[in-house]
């Protein structure tokens, strides 16, 4: 053990996690209970490690977690928090936020301007830090390896390859002899196939065997053998597109049989990394973080989780691996709830004091994960909520039948929205309860629904969220409907059909079958229109047309549904974008990637179904949608029934044996399940029901209801739920007694929710009936007087308008008749006039001077095509090449992976030697030697695409607005000063609007390293293969002399796009590192006509300036001025 180790060890605790301790020790696990911030502690550590580290960079640091959704919100919040906390170090006007920023502030100036530049540094590369799910995580664990693999989610993949497999073998099993349940075979061996280290479980043989167990036990070891050849071969399909268990899996395959040299770059490369949400990892993940980190160096690996909120058990998580891999860890805790008020606190800490969550089988008295009590925010603090007690326990009276929730948590949604009766308070003062403030927390989907309805029956405005498949609901079967139709756009019978959904909506099913083929020529030209839309331009526009049909938006929209219908109809159109076929296509294909769609699981975050209205609204989700969420008023419905569901039954079982294996159950082949397996998951399903409970009732922030039932009562000859009817025998005298509690029927809140605690429950006899319909207080108040608007006049006036520079130059042109102007923006699609030969000798030799200019005149200009095809394709090339890699064998690879077509055969070798020139030539002017090829594709950002903001039409902006704005700002020494051609940009041919939003797309943008404690700056680029010379002039290089390039740049207009893109990326990082005044970060502009480039050796002229390379470094001041420009701030 090493020094750091020895000291590691003094360090683990339990202790409360503090956030100015660093390092911590290696393999620390932060105890993060519901509530105690475990998100903001993640990103406060980040923060403190860049802070203290000098030599940590964020490219170095690994965040993990469990969904995108999470990923996206982890890399928000830790980015967030280093530009705040360095804007505070620089002296911004805000008090310290917790004891990191106290500890950081304590510093002497010097330090914490260093410390300051350190974090807006992080800020800056970003985009190098990996924050994201284990299975993105995984692709560059391959990447590292030499292996690149579509990591996708190919579910649909996987499931056809296990059917084929499956039944390729079961096909040689028959013609044995052996016939098999092939949907049995095919579920046992998709769930081995996802888990390399899960084993088969045969039942032990027992003394004495009956013959019958003998039999079984054969049957079972032959259907072993099958399952592990097919999931060999299935192994061996899906190597090459794997699902996102494969993934998993090659990349621990990759690490543990890789090669030295792997393992050290992948160690190299990470130097700290935290799991987040590590409770819903599986044994898998954690021997793939071991070998990464395997605590042997001064790398860390700390994991942050709750092994209490580990409910993603049907998706493979583990929390046995969570407790296994984390038992002998140093532990650190956040032991305050920032959550809840202080009473809720309280009453949770007393009612679930020594619940168990995951039990020890070989030792009960020391379970694995109980209930571990947390502080309020403020000790002293008191209810927010008036009226009700702010933790309530609501009996629904015996009842096993979970419709009985729905009417009391109606009649306790009603009572909270009793203005006389509860309010909230806020301040010193308090305002009633409104729906959006109510969130009805349910276990299963027929229970959300069921809610839903009743309150949509009383007026009681309600969405729902995660309650259910958006592939599973009225609008998913409308829409595939509507996809058969288009895809048979000539069968009646498909017309009819789709004749009666929502789209059309005027005929019930029933009507629609009678309808005459004149009634349904409509809908079919309807069908047969948008059968054109998909398959020039695909789903996205043929949902964009369906939008735009008034009448078909009327029958979409009607009724009270209406809102739910069009998230529905949007959220089902975007995942066929998405996870469907790409442009234009036929209806078959998108029918094909519904069908994949609509079999992933309810609670995939892909298709769980979204929130149909921000209006205010009760919200209604299953606990798997509500983790992690919070709400001022909590109602939790569920009868927490302990027995599984016959869902669960009919899967195969998979548990932990004595010795912490996992097993997979092969009794479920041969439609048994073996007695240790029913033990074993009877107890992990009643373990989940509890963690399921845990994660209901800490959502909560001022108000929580739970509802409570008592079990229902059963005759004593009655068998206890989920046992075989027994024979019928005679009735004895005490089947006359009193009915007893059936013991498998009892509910699991009593062995989470202490019954001396709780004391006795409200009954809902004691809330006020339920009325015909809510009235809403705020709208029986009398309305204040509001001035009508008036009618629109007859011409509608556009105050938005998309645009980008090549839509601005196609205007300019037509505006101005000037027919031998060029129209900007297609850079490639006409080169402009070149210049005679004499002038351009002329103009090379004032350019390059003694000696460059005998120079100038020896460089050959290659002889390529031109045109918009052949730029675009080398802009492909620019895009793929790597500059880290040998350059001249690498963009020869290139070239001739990409430049396929005709138009290049026989221009391989010119077209590499033009794009290795150009890479090589130094930028010249105020970037002196830096070139393309010097750049790491880490510091390199490939075709930015952006869409920036502009003023409204109202604001009055125009394009000639930005050559009034660089006539102010340039200095005399620019090179845009001396041609009048501002003049030109700021006149009345460029009198166009600038409104809405403006696009485009940025070659390249190039990080320069700003050295130790100083943040980078970028360089913007873009590529032009325009043909400057003519072929016949003498001396065709000449038309490249930095002289002459600027007037290429001013004959195209492209001062205008280069404003544009600055602008573009000024805002960005204005954004990014939330700063008022970003202007210095950027370096400068180049635009290389590749054309003219000569490489390494490119001479220079006496401002250092290079052929084929134009340099442009306005001042600083010109950016924010653009801005504000673009902003409707007009000069």
């Amino acid at each position: 053990m090493n020094q750091q180790n020895a000291t590691d060890q003094a360090r683990k605790g339990p202790y409360p996690f503090d956030y100015t301790e660093y390092p911590l020790p290696i393999g620390t696990v932060v105890d993060a209970s519901a509530g105690t911030g475990k998100t903001y502690a993640v990103a406060a550590h980040v923060t403190l490690a860049l802070a203290t580290n000098d030599s940590l960079s964020i490219g170095k640091i690994l965040v993990t977690t469990f969904t995108r959704n999470a990923a996206a919100e982890l890399r928000d919040r830790v980015r967030q928090r280093i530009i705040s906390t360095a804007a505070l170090l620089r002296g911004a006007s805000r008090e310290p936020a917790d004891d990191l920023d106290r500890h950081l502030l304590d510093g002497k100036a010097g330090e914490r301007a260093v410390v300051a530049g350190r974090l807006e540094r992080a800020a800056a590369e970003f985009d190098t830090a990996t924050i994201a799910t284990i299975h993105a995580v995984c692709s560059r664990v391959l990447a590292c390896a030499g292996r690149q693999v579509q990591y996708e989610n190919r579910e649909d993949a996987r499931d056809r390859i296990v059917a084929e497999v499956v039944n390729d073998e079961l096909v040689r099993e028959s013609m044995a002899g052996r016939v098999w349940p092939e949907d049995r075979i095919v579920t046992l061996v998709t769930k081995a196939a996802s888990d390399p280290f899960m084993e088969h479980w045969i039942e032990p043989a027992t003394t004495p065997e009956s013959a019958e167990a003998q039999a079984d036990r054969g049957l079972l070891e032959t259907v072993g053998g099958v399952i592990t050849r097919c999931v060999a071969r299935v192994h061996r399909a899906m190597a090459a597109q794997p699902s996102y268990d494969d993934l998993l899996r090659l990349a621990w395959e990759a690490v543990k049989d890789g090669s030295e040299a792997v393992l050290t770059q992948l160690r190299d490369r990470f130097t700290l990394a935290i799991v987040d949400e590590a409770q819903d990892t599986d044994p898998l993940q954690w021997k793939l973080f071991r070998k990464l980190f395997p605590g042997d160096d001064e790398r860390r690996l700390i994991t942050v989780g709750d092994p209490k909120q580990a409910i993603y058990g049907f998706r493979g998580a583990d929390v046995n691996a969570y407790v296994a891999f984390t038992g002998d860890a140093a532990r650190r805790t956040l032991p305050v709830n920032r959550r809840s008020d202080r009473p809720i606190i309280d009453t949770l800490n007393a009612v679930m004091d020594g619940a168990v969550f995951l039990a020890n089988p070989h030792d009960p008295a020391t379970p694995h994960v109980r209930y571990e009590p947390v502080a309020a925010a403020d000790p002293q603090g008191g209810a927010r909520i008036e009226g009700p007690k702010p933790v309530e326990f609501l009996s629904v009276g015996q009842t096993g039948n979970q419709n009985a929730l729905t009417e009391p948590v109606a009649r306790r949604i009603v009572a909270l929205l009793d203005e006389k009766t509860t309010r909230l308070r806020q301040g010193d003062s308090s305002r009633p309860v409104k729906p959006g403030d109510i969130a009805v927390i349910v276990r299963t989907n027929s229970v959300g629904n069921q809610i839903a309805n009743r309150l949509g029956q009383l007026s009681i405005p309600v969405v729902t969220a995660g309650v259910t498949s958006v592939m599973k609901g009225e609008m998913a079967d409308a829409i595939r409907d509507l996809l058969e139709a288009m895809a048979r756009p000539s069968n009646p019978g498909r017309i009819r059909r789709v004749a009666a959904t929502r789209f059309f909506g005027t005929h019930s099913l029933r009507d629609a079958g009678s309808l005459s083929d004149e009634a349904i020529r409509p809908v079919q030209d309807t069908i047969a229109s948008l059968v054109a839309v998909v398959q020039r331009r695909g789903i996205a526009a043929c949902g964009a047309a369906i939008t735009a049909d008034a009448d078909m938006m009327r029958c979409l929209t009607a009724g009270t549904a209406g809102q739910r219908h069009l998230a529905d109809f949007a959220h089902i159109i975007e995942l066929l974008h998405e996870h469907g076929p790409a442009g234009g296509c036929r209806p078959d294909a998108l029918l094909a990637a519904f069908a994949r769609l609509q079999k992933l699981d309810d609670e995939h975050e892909t298709v769980v179904r979204r929130v149909e209205t921000d209006d205010d609204a009760v919200k209604i989700m299953t606990v798997h949608s509500a983790k992690g969420l919070e709400f001022p008023c909590v109602i939790v419905a569920d009868l927490w029934k302990g027995e599984r569901s016959p869902h669960e039954k009919d899967n195969p079982g998979v548990f932990h044996d004595h010795r912490g294996a996992r097993r997979l159950d092969l009794a479920f082949a041969i439609r048994k399940e073996s007695p240790t397996a029913t033990v074993a998951l009877d107890r992990l399903c009643r373990e989940e029901r509890k963690r399921l409970l845990y994660v209901a009732v800490t959502r909560a922030q001022h108000f929580l209801c739970v509802l409570t039932a008592d079990a229902k009562k059963k005759k004593p000859d009655e068998p206890a739920a989920g046992t075989p009817p027994a024979k019928p025998r005679k009735k004895k005298a005490e089947t006359q007694e009193s009915p007893v509690e059936d013991p498998a029927a009892q509910f699991i809140l009593s062995e989470v929710l202490r019954s001396d605690k709780i004391g006795p429950p409200r009954l809902v006899a004691d809330l006020p009936a339920l009325p015909d319909r809510w009235e809403n207080p705020e709208h029986a108040r009398p309305a204040a007087h509001v001035d009508v608007a008036p009618l629109p006049a007859e011409e509608v006036r556009q105050t938005y308008e998309r645009t980008s520079f090549s839509g601005i130059t196609a205007r300019r042109k037509k505006q101005a008749a000037d027919f031998a102007d060029t129209a900007g923006g297609s850079d490639e699609e006409s080169d402009g006039p070149p210049l005679a030969a004499d002038e351009a000798e002329a103009e090379a030799a004032a350019a390059t001077g003694a000696p460059g200019a005998g120079a100038a005149t020896e460089f050959v200009v290659p002889d390529l095509p031109a045109g918009k095809t052949f730029g675009t394709v080398v802009h492909e090339i620019f895009e793929r090449v790597d500059p880290g890699l040998p350059l001249e064998a690498h963009v020869r690879a290139v070239v001739g992976a990409t430049a396929t077509s005709q138009m290049f055969a026989g221009h391989h070798d010119a077209v590499a030697e033009m794009i290795v020139r150009a890479m090589r030539t130094p930028f010249g002017g105020p970037l002196g030697d830096l070139c393309f090829a010097g750049f790491a594709a880490a510091d390199r950002l490939v075709e930015m695409n952006f869409e920036m903001g502009l003023a409204d039409m109202t604001a009055g902006v125009r394009a000639c607005d930005v050559g009034r704005v660089l006539a102010d700002v340039l200095p005399a020494s620019d090179p845009f000063r001396g041609s009048g051609y501002l003049g030109d940009l700021g006149g009345p041919t460029f009198d166009i609007p600038l409104a809405g939003l403006i696009n485009g797309s940025i070659d390249a943008v190039l990080r320069i390293d700003g050295g130790p404690g100083a943040r980078p700056r970028l360089v913007i680029a873009d590529y032009k293969t325009n043909k400057l010379h003519s072929a016949a002039a003498a001396r065709p290089a000449a038309a490249y002399a930095p002289d002459r390039l600027v007037t290429a740049m001013e004959e195209h207009h492209y001062p205008l796009q280069a404003a544009i893109y600055g602008t573009a990326v000024y805002r960005m990082l204005r954004w990014r590192l939330r700063e008022d005044d970003p202007s210095d970060c950027l370096a400068g502009i180049v635009y290389a006509f590749i054309r003219g480039t000569r490489g390494a050796d490119a001479p220079a002229d006496a401002a250092g300036r290079r052929h084929g390379m134009f340099v442009w470094q306005p001042p600083a001041v010109l950016w924010p001025r653009l801005s504000s420009l673009f902003a409707g701030a007009r000069p």
